[in-house]
């Protein structure tokens, strides 16, 4: 019986074991199931790569566009809710710092413009050929009505065949003039206009000889070219010319060569032996012994100015090779591009002093302080490009129902006032910029001489009463007239003192029949003066 009795508790015991892995094998199928679900929505999530998300003033960011399928692409004529500014960058890669940077301050423009129908369709490129022409299809299916960007020369020559078939227009970031034209325009800092602005305020302030250390990379012979083409223009001398290899450990030799060490160290040293020679009872020689005992060399360098087209770190290397062999600052004038606006270099004794040319500081400054309060991060220089392209966009469209990125548009003479001042593109695609002239000191970069605040010539400037008096009556006295409204015509000014082809007519004297200013011809009128349109974030702040 006892047996029978375990027997039986076995058997239940069995049965209840066989519930409960039944149970568990239910539960195990069902998450098997689950797992199994998650796997192919997974599996097919991700074979659909993620769209680029357009970036709208005043609102978050929105769902990829409708598919070509959803939403077929109809030719937009009316009035427009939204103008997209496409933005190619190196936002993944090595550059990918200043590319995200460039990005940020597009975005600090986009809602500085107020304008709702704006939107920013940002697009990688990684830096790269492949990436680029890949971004610019990207945007182009997005219907982008201008290209900004890309930043690399070789990037801006791959997408220009697409964005000419398209009929869209490039205003890039590149540095490389080669690749303007051809509706590819640059919105960069030339070198040219640099070397040229320096040079002739330098020459302006009585320089004239000049010299220049050159690095030797393609930036180098740009710098050269426009360095002897300039001081041709200005009829300077270009006395001497050093290139060197952009490397710390190079760039001794081509100094001690330009300074011409080694001749005026001999020549000190030729002088002190002969000096010697005659002797401790010749007071003469004495007190020229006294005279240059603390000198290295004798003579002087045959510049008195010399320019040093470099900048961060190679800069602060070159600079005190100057003086260490024998080009006093003193005596020399050390003269820069932009690459010298660097904070750093007020910290550099050699430099004190020097001059270079670079865009008007008060907004830029301005603006790189806001940047740092918005996003917690120092901007490069490159950044107020970003800014500035989105708010010329903008500004081209502010008034406008359907945007009009046209040449005629893009190349107005009057140009634009953005955060780095006045500046406007040619026909050729490429950037003029009205530059200011900084003196570096030990406190602040000090401007010397202000930057242009209008590309219109003097000619254009009203005439005053006195200055239409004289013309007027000396082209009657002459019995001259100009042909049509040519101003080139009209005869320039003299000065007071200066013999007059006729006579001078007294002031009480009248002309028969008495004087009608509508009688002038057209360019002697006053007319209003076309002034450079200013972008939302250039004005002054009253604060």
């Amino acid at each position: 019986m006892a047996s029978l009795s375990q027997s039986y508790r076995l058997l239940k015991n069995l049965l209840a074991l066989t519930e409960k892995l039944e149970g568990s094998l239910q539960r195990m199928s069902s998450l098997r199931h689950f797992l199994l679900l998650l796997i192919v929505v997974a599996a097919g999530l991700s074979g659909c790569g993620p769209a680029p998300t357009p970036i709208i003033r005043d609102q978050a960011p929105s769902l990829a566009e409708p598919s070509e399928e959803e939403a077929p692409q109809e030719e937009e004529t009316g009035p427009r809710l939204q103008i997209r500014i496409a933005l190619l960058l190196p936002l993944s890669g090595p550059d990918s710092e200043i590319g995200q940077a460039l990005l940020n301050a597009a975005n600090m423009a986009l809602f500085d413009s107020g304008d709702k129908r704006l939107v920013l369709l940002p697009a990688d490129t990684r830096g790269t050929v492949p990436g680029a022409e890949a971004a610019m299809r990207e945007v182009l299916s997005a219907r982008a009505d201008i290209v900004l960007g890309p930043l690399f020369a070789d990037n801006v020559r791959a997408i220009k065949p697409l964005a000419q078939e398209a009929g869209i227009k490039i205003i890039a970031f590149s540095t490389d003039h080669t690749v303007s034209g051809d509706g590819a325009y640059l919105l960069n800092f030339r070198p040219a206009e640099q070397v040229k602005r320096i040079l002739t305020y330098a020459a302006e302030q009585g320089h004239d000889s000049f010299a220049a250390l050159i690095p030797e990379t393609a930036y180098g012979e740009r710098v050269l070219e426009i360095f002897g083409k300039t001081l041709l223009r200005l009829h300077r001398d270009m006395t001497a010319v050093q290139t060197y290899k952009p490397m710390a450990n190079e760039l001794f030799d081509p100094v001690k060569t330009l300074a011409n060490y080694d001749r005026r160290r001999r020549e000190y040293l030729n002088e002190v032996d002969f000096l010697e020679s005659l002797g401790d009872d010749d007071d003469f020689a004495h007190d020229l012994m006294e005279d240059i005992k603390h000198l290295e060399t004798l003579g002087e360098v045959d510049f008195d100015a010399i320019l040093v087209p470099e900048g961060g770190a190679l800069l602060r290397t070159l600079a005190p090779l100057l003086p260490y062999y024998e080009i006093d600052p003193a005596k020399v004038k050390f003269l820069g591009t932009g690459l010298w606006d660097d904070a750093m270099l007020r910290h550099e004794p050699p430099l004190i002093g020097g001059w270079y040319a670079a865009p008007e500081k008060g907004t830029s400054d301005r603006f790189f302080k806001r940047y740092e309060k918005t996003y917690g991060l120092t901007a490069p220089r490159l950044a107020t490009l970003g800014y500035d392209a989105v708010a010329l966009a903008a500004t081209m469209v502010r008034q406008t129902p359907v945007p009009d990125f046209s040449d005629e548009r893009l190349t107005d003479p009057a140009g634009f006032i953005g955060i780095d001042g006045l500046f406007r593109f040619r026909t050729d695609g490429s950037c003029e910029r009205g530059l200011a002239v900084y003196e570096i000191t030990t406190g602040v970069f000090r401007e010397i001489s202000p930057a242009p605040t209008s590309f219109i010539p003097p000619s254009r400037v009203p005439l005053t009463d006195s200055e239409v008096d004289k013309i007027f009556y000396g082209l009657v006295r002459q019995g001259a007239r100009p042909e049509g409204n040519s101003a080139g015509a009209l005869p320039s000014l003299l000065p007071e003192d200066a013999p007059r082809p006729y006579q001078d007519i007294p002031e009480q004297e009248e002309l028969p029949g008495g004087f009608d200013p509508d009688d002038l011809p057209t360019d002697l009128q006053s007319a209003p003066e076309t002034l450079p349109e200013q972008f939302p974030g250039s004005a002054e702040d009253p604060s």
